[in-house]
């Protein structure tokens, strides 16, 4: 099937041979696991719902997200929470969706898990991300996007 969005091409470095290629479960090269994992964690339009059931979604979204990862990195409440200068309790919260974590927070416990990318995909095809490199690291900015959309 022909699709208008190109498809996005990781690419990763392969720990053994160093060999860059683009992302496989193994190094085209040497056979070694690459250990990537991709999740995918969709945005569900939300129809016309109230918005304490919008919020209880996203919230038990983000929550699921961090209680997986975590249990996939072998880590604890306790040791995610101290990385997080944070408590416990307030990491088990977040888990069963109590509570919502600032998006800084999120970021943060993401890295601490081992996430390095998160990809945003558009539907909007007049809305074309694009990457400015500058002495500062890539700069993200929408081209195309009407000026009466953004104010």
């Amino acid at each position: 099937m022909r699709s208008t969005q190109p498809p996005i091409h990781d690419v990763v470095k392969c720990p053994a041979c160093h060999l860059c290629q683009f992302a496989a479960e193994k190094c085209r090269r040497c056979q070694h696991p690459l250990g990537i994992t991709y999740f995918e964690a969709p945005i569900l339009p939300f129809p016309a719902q109230p918005r304490q059931t919008r919020e209880a979604s996203t919230r038990f979204l983000v929550g699921k997200l961090i209680r997986d990862l975590r249990r996939m990195n072998g880590k604890t409440q306790a040791s995610l929470a101290r990385s997080l200068n944070t408590h416990r309790t307030h990491v088990c919260r977040a888990e069963r969706g109590q509570i919502l974590l600032s998006f800084s927070t999120i970021l943060q416990a993401l890295a601490i898990l081992g996430v390095d990318k998160i990809y945003l995909r558009f539907r909007n095809p007049g809305a074309i991300a694009s990457i400015n490199r500058s002495p500062a690291g890539p700069v993200y900015a929408l081209q195309n996007v009407p000026e009466r959309a953004l104010s």
